[in-house]
C-alpha cells in the first residue's frame, strides 16, 4: 500500500470521477461510494464487538430533531415556533411593511438524522445516557488537509470531529441524548473518543467471551487495521482496473 503505482502525479485518471490520481493511485473519490463502504466497515467492527460483549446497542437508527430556524439553525422553543424569533441571518422587515405575522418571516425545518450506532446505556468516560455514535473518515492526502496533517498527525480527523460536533451535538442534547463523534483519518489514526469507545467494547467482550483483555484487544485492532487497509486496496484497484495500456505503466 505504500508503493507508487505510477511515475508522475496526474498521469492516471480516476474512471469514476475523472480526477487525477496521485503517484500512489489514491484520492478521495466523490463517486462510487469510495469511502462510504469503508465507513460502514469500520462502524461494523465496533458494532460487532459491542454485540459480542452484550452491550445494548442498535445500528443505523433514525431520529427526528427538534424544529429549528432554517437560516440560523437555532433550536426553537414552542413559543418561538408560534411567534417567530429574531434571526440574525435574516433581515427583519420593517413593522409598517409587514402584512403577515412574524412567524411567516422565519422558515422552520425539522432535521432528521441517522446515527451509526446507538449505545443505550452510555459509554464510560464519554457519556452517561443514551448515546448516538457517528463515525467519520477524513482523507489526509486531500489538498485541503495535507499541509496541516504534515504539521500535526491527526489534523484531518480533528477537523472531522469538530464538524460532527458542530452539526449534531447541540441537536442531540436537545432531545436528551448524548452525542459522540468517532473520527479517523484514512490510514487509521483515531481521535481519543474512538479509543475510549474501543477499549470499553474490548473490555466488555473479554468479560462475556471468556477472553483475556489482551486477546480481545489484539483481535479488535487487527480487524480494524485489516478493514482500513483492505478499503485502500479495493479503492486503488477499482480506479486502476480501466486504465488503458497507453498510460504510464505502474512502477515495479
Amino acid at each position: 500500500l505504500g508503493m507508487d503505482v505510477c511515475n508522475h502525479s496526474g498521469t492516471l485518471e480516476c474512471k469514476s470521477c475523472g480526477g487525477a490520481l496521485d503517484p500512489k493511485g489514491d484520492h478521495e473519490c466523490p463517486k462510487d461510494g469510495a469511502w462510504v463502504k469503508p465507513h460502514n466497515a469500520v462502524r461494523d467492527v465496533f458494532y460487532d464487538t459491542a454485540r459480542q460483549g452484550l452491550v445494548e446497542c442498535k445500528r443505523e437508527q433514525h431520529f427526528v430533531f427538534k424544529p429549528e430556524c432554517a437560516n440560523c439553525h437555532k433550536i426553537l422553543t414552542p413559543e418561538e415556533k408560534k411567534t417567530g424569533h429574531h434571526c440574525p441571518k435574516q433581515a427583519k422587515r420593517k413593522e409598517k411593511e409587514a402584512k403577515k405575522p412574524l412567524k411567516d418571516d422565519n422558515s422552520i425545518i425539522t432535521p432528521t438524522y441517522t446515527a451509526d450506532i446507538v449505545i443505550e446505556n452510555g459509554i464510560p468516560g464519554l457519556s452517561l445516557k443514551r448515546t448516538l455514535v457517528d463515525f467519520t473518515i477524513k482523507h489526509e492526502f486531500l489538498p485541503i488537509y495535507r499541509h496541516q496533517e504534515s504539521q500535526k498527525l491527526g489534523s484531518a480527523a480533528t477537523l472531522g470531529e469538530k464538524e460532527k460536533n458542530s452539526d449534531f451535538k447541540e441537536r442531540t442534547e436537545a432531545i436528551e441524548h448524548n452525542f459522540v463523534p468517532v473520527a479517523l483519518n484514512s490510514l487509521g489514526y483515531m481521535r481519543p473518543n474512538g479509543e475510549i469507545l474501543a477499549y470499553y467494547l474490548i473490555d466488555q467482550r473479554a468479560k462475556h467471551k471468556g477472553m483475556t483483555f489482551a486477546e480481545s484487544a489484539s483481535l479488535f485492532w487487527h480487524t480494524l487495521s485489516m478493514t482500513i487497509h483492505r478499503a485502500h486496496a479495493r479503492n486503488i484497484l477499482t480506479r486502476l482496473r480501466d486504465i488503458t495500456h497507453s498510460m504510464t505503466v505502474p512502477r515495479i
